[in-house]
């Protein structure tokens, strides 16, 4: 229900594209509702079908049924291509009886206003007419016990509306470009999001060694684009080039890529093949966008950083950023065989190759940055504290009272 409602809203709002943003209704409509309008006692009761419209009701303007957008596998349009388009003639009758010509919640007004209260009775009871003719029901599944439960439904529309859209509108009204910024990397987040949790997942799978989890971060893990010149393989798959992350290490790649390797051919012998994109190192002809994403993960390994790069990150960055685990072999040819370094329990491994790990970093520990305040009496001076507690582990952390413990004690033994 509530995926239908949303999506009945869009086509009264005509906010069809999932990046459109509201738009402030029309001061000519406020006026005249405000003229039609003293009380809510004044306002017309859309179960009684004999009230006549104030407006033409072809003058009403909603979203048209998708022609060419359908062709984009868009899936608000895709959806709406499904609705029994019936109930268009029924929502522009009920606008009209409101002297609305367009559907707009005013987001600067109170929720609660007489015109925002009229935009909500539209939205939901030309919805609830829509379900009793089944309209949206080959477009998705629908309860429609629900159908008259309007205390669901007002939920429904106050979150879509004066939650979700009213915060697209104000953070635009703020700061503007800032909403499409956010829109344009939100799926390239989640793809990587979701890359990562394959990984872990296959790690996990084939019981390989825990700590390489460690090395999984959505932070750390490449972005891709499409070919330039739309490339395909020989099945006719897409192909995508990973985008360069300055900062990982040559043998964090070399980590990644074998994991791919191993993890694409486990899919490719479960017959999954189709549902992983195909992602290629870029050929040096070709010249990629930037990345999108340039924020670095909290307490990363730091074998998985270059050297050079992490030496000359500011000192707060480089105690923030890193820490000073050792994950991976010596021999990088033990990865994923399960023999030599990689047997070794993870505090043997530090215990071994600590000293070779760390040798090419200016490391820099938390306490250090406190090295000047020894006079002071224990508190930041700007009042902020540890802000390190502002920011919460990624998927593939490690979390807990336990692992920070461990964490200070490798530390301690190591100073």
């Amino acid at each position: 229900v509530q995926m239908a409602f949303n999506l009945h809203i869009r086509i009264l709002w005509n906010l069809m594209d999932s990046s459109a943003i509201p738009f402030d209704p029309n001061p000519a409509i406020l006026e005249e509702f405000a003229r039609q309008f003293a009380t809510e006692a004044d306002l017309p009761n859309l179960t009684e079908r004999q009230a006549r419209p104030l407006v033409n009701p072809e003058l009403v303007q909603i979203a048209l049924p998708p022609l060419a957008d359908i062709k984009d596998g868009k899936k608000i349009s895709v959806a709406y291509s499904k609705v029994d388009t019936g109930i268009l003639q029924n929502i522009k009758g009920s606008m009209a009886r409101f002297g609305l010509v367009s559907w707009s919640p005013d987001l600067r007004q109170n929720a609660h206003s007489m015109y925002n209260s009229a935009c909500r009775n539209i939205a939901i009871n030309t919805f609830q007419h829509a379900l009793g003719v089944r309209a949206y029901s080959t477009a998705f599944e629908i309860n429609h016990r629900f159908t008259n439960e309007n205390e669901l439904l007002v939920k429904i529309y106050n979150n879509f509306v004066h939650h979700y859209m009213a915060s697209r509108y104000r953070r635009e009204v703020k700061n503007p470009g800032s909403v499409a910024r956010v829109d344009k990397k939100g799926p390239e987040y989640k793809r990587r999001e979701t890359l990562a949790k394959s990984r872990i997942k296959f790690i996990r799978d084939n019981a390989y060694p825990k700590r390489y989890e460690r090395l999984i971060r959505t932070e750390a893990t490449s972005e891709d684009e499409r070919d330039p010149e739309g490339k395909t393989d020989d099945k006719g798959r897409p192909i995508f080039y990973y985008k360069k992350v300055v900062w990982r290490s040559e043998e964090l790649n070399t980590f990644i890529r074998k994991l791919d390797r191993l993890r694409i051919n486990a899919l490719k012998y479960a017959g999954q093949t189709s549902r992983e994109r195909l992602r290629q190192e870029c050929p040096p002809t070709i010249q990629l966008q930037d990345v999108v994403f340039t924020r670095l993960p909290k307490d990363f390994p730091i074998e998985g950083y270059i050297p050079d790069f992490y030496n000359h990150l500011p000192p707060a960055v480089r105690a923030k950023c890193a820490y000073p685990d050792v994950i991976l072999p010596r021999d990088l040819g033990h990865l994923f065989h399960k023999v030599g370094d990689e047997k070794l329990a993870a505090q043997t491994l530090m215990d071994l190759y600590r000293k070779e790990v760390w040798a090419p970093y200016e490391i820099i520990w938390k306490h250090d940055l406190l090295a000047d305040d020894d006079d002071d009496d224990g508190r930041d001076d700007d009042g902020e504290g540890d802000q390190d507690d502002d920011e919460g582990e990624d998927d593939g952390g490690e979390t807990g009272d336990n692992e920070g413990r461990t964490r200070k004690r490798r530390r301690d033994e190591a100073v």
